[in-house]
């Protein structure tokens, strides 16, 4: 069971995270606020990556560490998706336009002295590299909107090879989610600025309370007194999302088990095939569910990651959800984006779905 003073240290420590490793700058003008209006809007698709490191290095161990953070099969997804593509670039051969994508992460290692190491350590300052060669720990620094409006750039450095594939080995959830975050806040913010206040959004927050973003495409599927279901049945894929709550009483509806009982009530009492109560949405319990602690929007909260299958039929795919509770109304909300697209890539659908999913805020918060 979950004691309640542990959640909330683990909160803690999760809202510090990102910024505990975010300290080490690189270029000494990093607390200027710069100006970006003039600067182009960042190109590339979503969950690419630019790499710019030196090819030999690439080809070798150091390589091959930066794939298995990055290159990572995404997890609860029925095929095998890596989380990112990587396209690696010599610095020499960056062009104008490679330099205004979304995402660049640049890599170097004191110890070597290529031609393509110089020329990337040729954008740090003298002072960082003196604070690199005498402190092993500092391996990485963030940069936003360097080249252009929207870019997030990564730089990866270390003393010595070894070091640094050590801390890519250590840190490779904190690198992950930082760009998964990244991708993330990019969604919702085009969903902000794509998205028009729709009957079905004013009539959530009116009857129950809670505000979520839901783009074009998407229907009120079904609505009562403690689930909504909202659905966007495009042929190519076919995407959900559904909101129900109830009383929070203990932390046990936390646990992992607890979490899936419950959609599996959900799933019998409201979403089912053809009028066919017999067939319902229900988790495929032939591969594992991954739970995770986190942060959502502030609060303590469980996701779940994971697939599910039609019971008594042919239909299935991925899904994701968190489980918070909203103090002001002691209420436990669970949450939920689940897809079927057979035969379609769907590592980014699934992003999609977490995006408008982050967008949910009770009513203290809008």
């Amino acid at each position: 069971m979950i004691n309640f003073f542990h959640m909330k240290k683990i909160l803690g420590r999760l809202l510090l995270i990102i910024p505990a490793i975010l300290i080490m700058s690189c270029s000494g003008n990093g607390d200027k606020k710069k100006n970006t209006s003039l600067l182009p809007v960042a190109r590339g698709k979503t969950g690419e990556i630019i790499l710019i490191m030196d090819s030999a290095q690439w080809a070798g161990p150091l390589g091959e560490a930066i794939k298995g953070v990055f290159l990572e099969v995404s997890p609860g997804l029925p095929q095998p998706e890596s989380m990112f593509s990587l396209h690696q670039v010599n610095p020499g051969s960056m062009t104008s336009l490679l330099k205004q994508s979304k995402n660049l992460i640049y890599v170097t290692t004191l110890d070597n002295r290529s031609t393509a190491n110089q020329e990337i350590r040729s954008t740090f300052t003298q002072a960082s590299i003196e604070r690199i060669k005498n402190d092993p720990e500092l391996y990485m620094y963030t940069k936003e909107n360097e080249f252009a409006r929207g870019q997030e750039i990564l730089f990866l450095f270390g003393q010595t090879e070894e070091q640094l594939i050590a801390q890519l080995t250590e840190n490779k959830n904190k690198l992950q989610d930082n760009f998964n975050k990244v991708e993330r806040d990019r969604m919702i913010t085009s969903l902000d600025k794509g998205t028009k206040e729709s009957g079905i959004m004013k009539s959530l927050m009116k009857e129950h309370g809670f505000k979520i973003t839901i783009p074009m495409g998407y229907q009120l599927a079904m609505d009562s007194a403690d689930f909504v279901w909202i659905r966007n049945p495009d042929q190519e894929v076919d995407k959900s999302i559904f909101i129900t709550w109830m009383d929070y009483k203990s932390e046990k509806a936390f646990e992992k088990d607890s979490l899936l009982n419950l959609r599996e009530r959900i799933g019998k009492k409201y979403i089912y095939a053809n009028d066919r109560s017999d067939s319902y949405i229900t988790t495929e319990d032939r591969v594992p569910v991954n739970s995770k602690q986190m942060s959502f929007n502030g609060k303590y909260a469980v996701e779940l990651r994971g697939l599910w299958k039609l019971q008594r039929g042919f239909m299935g795919g991925p899904f994701l959800s968190y489980a918070f509770v909203d103090k002001a109304t002691n209420r436990l909300y669970y949450i939920e984006g689940f897809l079927y697209s057979p035969g379609k890539r769907k590592v980014n659908s699934v992003r999609e779905l977490e995006s408008i999913l982050w967008t949910f805020k009770t009513k203290d918060e809008f």
